[in-house]
């Protein structure tokens, strides 16, 4: 089976060894099987495959918690190790329809199966707490001098102070003022209006 090149020795060692114990685990299960109802050999190669594949994800979630995958990379070489490790297994015991044969992909009604699974539960877990980690320490990495966000205005809140708010008057003209201005705009507009002689716009501005 073809593994990472970020993959360490160890990692290597881990999964060989998960594949050696999941397979034995599986035939000495079906030979020791006594009951009047068959075995059920789908079942347990999902558990063969899912042990394994749980110790490769482990593997990959370790590169991402030393920063050597992001987390988008951390899931697809886990789903990329159940692909290997299925088609690796499924061929001894004759369950090759898993696999589609155009692509080498894994049939989307046995994926469902995997999925739930308690192993691939456990997976999503310990992938969900290397997120929460990565999440939690950019958090932290903000600090206090990062810059603060704008305080929203509250656009409601400054109309109703507009609305609220009362409106100045100015004060009122005192009325004999008031009366000499309309007086003295009057005697301008008769002596501009119309062309009359200057004669007519002085007897025009006399009384009746």
């Amino acid at each position: 089976m073809r593994y990472p090149s970020e993959f360490s020795s160890e990692a290597l060692a881990a999964v060989e060894a998960a594949m050696i114990r999941a397979r034995r685990k599986h035939f000495k299960a079906r030979q020791e099987w006594n009951s009047d109802w068959p075995f059920d050999d789908d079942k347990s190669v999902r558990t063969w495959i899912l042990s394994i594949f749980l110790v490769y994800a482990r593997q990959a979630i370790h590169l991402g918690a030393q920063d050597v995958w992001d987390l988008e990379e951390v899931r697809t070489q886990a789903l990329e190790g159940l692909r290997l490790i299925m088609i690796a297994v499924v061929h001894t015991v004759g369950l090759g329809y898993w696999i589609d044969n155009w692509g080498g992909h894994i049939k989307s009604d046995v994926m469902r199966k995997f999925e739930a699974a308690p192993e691939w539960e456990q997976f999503e877990d310990e992938l969900l707490a290397l997120a929460e980690s990565k999440a939690g320490g950019a958090r932290a990495g903000d600090g206090p001098d990062a810059l603060d966000e704008p305080t929203p205005v509250d656009l409601d809140a400054s109309r109703s102070a507009k609305i609220l708010s009362p409106r100045v008057t100015p004060p009122a003209m005192p009325l004999k003022r008031q009366r000499g201005t309309l007086k003295r705009r009057l005697t301008s507009l008769n002596r501009n209006c119309c062309g009359l002689p200057a004669a007519r716009r002085r007897n025009s501005s006399k009384p009746f």
